[in-house]
Protein backbone atom coordinates (compact mmCIF):
# COMPACT_ATOMS: atom_id res chain seq x y z
CA UNK A 1 0.00 0.00 0.00
CA UNK A 2 2.77 2.51 0.89
CA UNK A 3 4.54 1.75 -2.25
CA UNK A 4 1.16 2.47 -4.14
CA UNK A 5 0.92 5.77 -2.57
CA UNK A 6 4.54 6.64 -3.13
CA UNK A 7 4.10 5.84 -6.75
CA UNK A 8 0.85 8.15 -7.00
CA UNK A 9 2.66 11.00 -4.97
CA UNK A 10 5.72 11.11 -7.48
CA UNK A 11 3.05 10.78 -10.80
CA UNK A 12 0.80 13.75 -9.31
CA UNK A 13 4.12 15.55 -8.90
CA UNK A 14 5.11 15.04 -12.40
CA UNK A 15 1.82 16.36 -13.59
CA UNK A 16 1.69 19.23 -11.67
CA UNK A 17 5.89 19.98 -12.01
CA UNK A 18 4.87 19.64 -16.24
CA UNK A 19 1.73 21.78 -15.87
CA UNK A 20 3.68 24.47 -14.01
CA UNK A 21 6.13 24.40 -16.96
CA UNK A 22 3.67 24.71 -19.76
CA UNK A 23 1.73 27.24 -17.95
CA UNK A 24 5.35 29.49 -17.40
CA UNK A 25 6.20 28.95 -21.45
CA UNK A 26 2.73 30.08 -22.53
CA UNK A 27 2.66 33.11 -20.20
CA UNK A 28 6.32 34.48 -20.86
CA UNK A 29 5.65 33.90 -24.50
CA UNK A 30 2.96 36.29 -24.67
CA UNK A 31 4.84 38.97 -22.03
CA UNK A 32 7.39 38.75 -23.96
CA UNK A 33 5.10 39.42 -27.41
CA UNK A 34 3.36 42.29 -25.73
CA UNK A 35 5.89 43.74 -23.39
CA UNK A 36 9.02 43.38 -25.51
CA UNK A 37 8.47 43.26 -28.64
CA UNK A 38 5.42 46.06 -28.42
CA UNK A 39 3.08 43.83 -30.98
CA UNK A 40 5.15 44.82 -33.57
CA UNK A 41 4.47 40.98 -35.25
CA UNK A 42 1.74 39.35 -35.64
CA UNK A 43 1.63 36.37 -37.59
CA UNK A 44 5.27 35.57 -36.70
CA UNK A 45 4.68 36.22 -32.95
CA UNK A 46 6.42 33.67 -30.83
CA UNK A 47 3.14 33.27 -29.05
CA UNK A 48 2.19 31.59 -32.76
CA UNK A 49 5.19 29.81 -33.25
CA UNK A 50 4.52 28.00 -30.23
CA UNK A 51 0.95 27.48 -30.87
CA UNK A 52 2.15 26.28 -34.57
CA UNK A 53 4.39 23.84 -32.52
CA UNK A 54 2.00 22.13 -29.94
CA UNK A 55 -0.35 22.05 -32.91
CA UNK A 56 2.16 19.90 -34.97
CA UNK A 57 3.70 18.04 -31.31
CA UNK A 58 -0.50 17.19 -31.25
CA UNK A 59 -0.98 15.68 -34.20
CA UNK A 60 2.15 13.79 -34.81
CA UNK A 61 1.40 12.18 -30.93
CA UNK A 62 -1.88 11.25 -32.66
CA UNK A 63 -0.29 9.67 -35.57
CA UNK A 64 2.09 7.52 -33.86
CA UNK A 65 -0.51 6.44 -31.65
CA UNK A 66 -2.48 5.08 -34.63
CA UNK A 67 0.03 2.80 -35.62
CA UNK A 68 -0.27 0.86 -32.40
CA UNK A 69 -4.19 1.08 -31.87
CA UNK A 70 -5.28 2.39 -35.41
CA UNK A 71 -9.00 2.87 -34.49
CA UNK A 72 -10.24 6.60 -34.45
CA UNK A 73 -7.35 8.33 -33.74
CA UNK A 74 -5.63 8.59 -37.41
CA UNK A 75 -8.98 10.46 -38.10
CA UNK A 76 -8.36 12.80 -35.29
CA UNK A 77 -4.33 13.49 -36.02
CA UNK A 78 -5.77 14.77 -39.32
CA UNK A 79 -8.02 17.45 -37.90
Amino acid sequence: MREQVLILGRECAAFLFATLLFLVLMMSAVYIDVNWMNEAMHETSLTETLQEIMLASMAGLFFWSARQRPDALMLIGGF
